[in-house]
Formats: C-alpha cells, sequence, structure tokens
C-alpha cells in the first residue's frame, strides 16, 4: 500500500497524488466489507414509513445511504452515481469528482444487477454475515471432526474384533496343536481333545498319534501322519472372519467424488476376495469386484456383499441418492463468501 511522505520544504502536489490519497482508504473499506456479501454496514433501521441514514456494502463498494421515506416494503438498494463537474483552467467543464451513494427501489432489479434487499423487520448486518461465515466455518471444522472420530472409533472397533477374533484362532490352533507327551498313548489318556494329535519319541524314532475318542477310561488313539496341525493352521490363516465395510449411506447428486462400496477382510493373512452383488432398486450400479459406485438418478438401493473365503460373511448395505440440499442450522441457511452451502 502506498504511503505518501512530506519532508521539509514545498513540495509539488498533482492530481495522481490526491487521487492516491483518496483511493487507498477506500481500497481497504471496499475490500474488507466485499468479503461478507451485499449488507448493511451501519444504521439504516427501518421504521413504518422510513429508512434512517447508513451504511452499506453493495457489489465491492462502500456507499452511504441518505434517510428516505418508504411507501413499500420490502425495498431494494442498488449503486447509484452523481458527477460533479466544475470549470477547468482551460474553460472546460469536467468531472471533478463522482458521489457513489446507495439508491432506494422498490421493485427488485433484473439481470446482473447487485442489490441488496431490506425488509421491514431490518436485514442482516455484516457483523451477523460474518458470525454466519464463522459458524459454517466452524460447522463444517465439527461436521470433519466427527467424521474423524467415526472413522477412528471404526478403526478402533475393527482391531478390537480383530483381536477377539485372533484370540478365538489361537484357542482353537491350541486345541489341536501337537504336543509332546512321555509315553506311547493309552486308554486313560482321556484329557485330550477329538482330534488331538501327540507324538512320542521312542526307540524307533518319533510316531504321531490322533485321539478318536476321549471317553473318560476308554480313550482310543491311532498313529497318524501328523497331517492334522499344518492343515488346520493354513485353512485359519487363510479363512477371513471379519468383514468390515466402508461407504457412504447417502450420496448427493452433487458430489462429483468418486464413491466405492469398499470392505476390509481379516486376519491380514486370509483370501482377499469381496463380491458385491444389487439387490433391490436401480438407482445406483455398483462393480462386483472393485466396489465402484455409478449413480444413475436418485433413489435407494441395497446390495448383497460377501467374503470369496467365507460366504457366511455376508451383509446387506442399503446406500440412497438424493438431490442437493441448502446447509441449514436451527432453520437458518449457511453461507460462505456470501453464498449458500449446498451439499
Amino acid at each position: 500500500m502506498k504511503r505518501h511522505v512530506q519532508y521539509q520544504g514545498i513540495r509539488k502536489w498533482s492530481g495522481d497524488d490526491l487521487l492516491e490519497l483518496q483511493s487507498e482508504p477506500l481500497r481497504v473499506l471496499d475490500n474488507f466489507f466485499a468479503q461478507w456479501g451485499n449488507c448493511v454496514i451501519c444504521g439504516c433501521v427501518p421504521s413504518d414509513n422510513a429508512i434512517s441514514a447508513g451504511l452499506v456494502s453493495i457489489g465491492g463498494l462502500t456507499l452511504p445511504l441518505a434517510a428516505s421515506a418508504v411507501a413499500s416494503w420490502p425495498i431494494y438498494l442498488v449503486a447509484a452515481e452523481t458527477h460533479i463537474q466544475r470549470d477547468y483552467a482551460d474553460d472546460v467543464v469536467r468531472d471533478i469528482a463522482v458521489s457513489c451513494y446507495a439508491k432506494i427501489q422498490t421493485s427488485q432489479p433484473s439481470g446482473s444487477v447487485s442489490f441488496l434487499k431490506i425488509e421491514r423487520n431490518g436485514n442482516h448486518g455484516f457483523l451477523e454475515n460474518m458470525h454466519a461465515a464463522w459458524l459454517t466455518t466452524l460447522l463444517q471444522n465439527v461436521v470433519t471432526l466427527q467424521g474423524d472420530s467415526s472413522r477412528h472409533n471404526g478403526q478402533i472397533a475393527t482391531l478390537q474384533e480383530a483381536d477377539t477374533a485372533k484370540g478365538r484362532r489361537i484357542t482353537a490352533l491350541e486345541d489341536v496343536r501337537t504336543v509332546e507327551i512321555d509315553h506311547v498313548p493309552t486308554q486313560y489318556d482321556d484329557n485330550y481333545a477329538i482330534g488331538q494329535e501327540v507324538w512320542h519319541l521312542g526307540a524307533n524314532g518319533k510316531t504321531f498319534y490322533r485321539c478318536y475318542d476321549n471317553s473318560p477310561g476308554f480313550a482310543v488313539w491311532h498313529e497318524s501322519e501328523n497331517s492334522v496341525n499344518s492343515d488346520t493352521l493354513a485353512l485359519y490363516q487363510r479363512t477371513p472372519t471379519l468383514m468390515h465395510l466402508k461407504y457412504l449411506p447417502e450420496i448427493s447428486t452433487k458430489n462429483k467424488v468418486q464413491q466405492y462400496l469398499a470392505g476390509v477382510l481379516l486376519p491380514v493373512s486370509c483370501t482377499k476376495g469381496i463380491i458385491r452383488q444389487r439387490n433391490e432398486g436401480d438407482s445406483l450400479k455398483v462393480h462386483p469386484t472393485t466396489g465402484k459406485l455409478t449413480l444413475q438418478h436418485t433413489g435407494t438401493t441395497s446390495f448383497y456383499v460377501y467374503a470369496t473365503g467365507n460366504t457366511e460373511l455376508t451383509e446387506e448395505v442399503q446406500i440412497t441418492v438424493r438431490t442437493p440440499r441448502f446447509l441449514k442450522v436451527n432453520g437458518v441457511i449457511m453461507k460462505a463468501n456470501g453464498k449458500p452451502i449446498i451439499v
């Protein structure tokens, strides 16, 4: 921003210098209030048949409004100007100033003319607009934080469920793991689970035995080829035990971000395969393997989602495609930079 200085002596001022001195503070005022849209800065208090003097911002210009009589409400304020002229030294009449002000109209301007509408009960001033913009930003941050919190809670729940499932798998594996005993199993070794394998190191080397009956005092054991342990371990490692789906239950037609019906299978070592199949509705199409969603029209569509490695992990989800709507808080439409927020 240009700041004029004056040193000792007589300065030769020019018209450009005077215009610069005038334009700097006006530019600050115009740009500051313009960011809150067309609004009342101060004054402009309506009564039954009049409105008091004040300042307004219209179309990026800070304008005064003279006190005026009002025949009917609402009224519309638009920018107007009056040219002030005087004789120049060459005896030619030219403009020396342009007086900009707010003018009252009783009908709404057409086309692209910027205007400020004032009702009988008043209009939002720039402080209200500033508070609304601040509140809108705050609400957007709250929504973002809530989304982060929900996502983190979902991740924590997923990890907890995964730990529980892992504990069940470990318990199951412990029940069938091969252990060493110091003798050949007999009918009295009835404290093992059916299917349990044990091994004993005898004169002929290591011999494996499998339990086929654990009735008290009548346990049945036979030699085995030690295949159950590795097979069972591989089976638990390959089979998914938990499926966590990620998707938006509502999608606005204004949302241009590519959406997916995504999923995560646990444990990490399990077979990764998820199939999506449309059940009812046709507002959305889904790719069966990638989960990519394609919007067709508004409405609700349900899908079946299941893991190929464990079809018992099947979920039905519903996703609704809706038209855009204004973001409202307590019935008030939220705005950002003077424009309504559409979600």
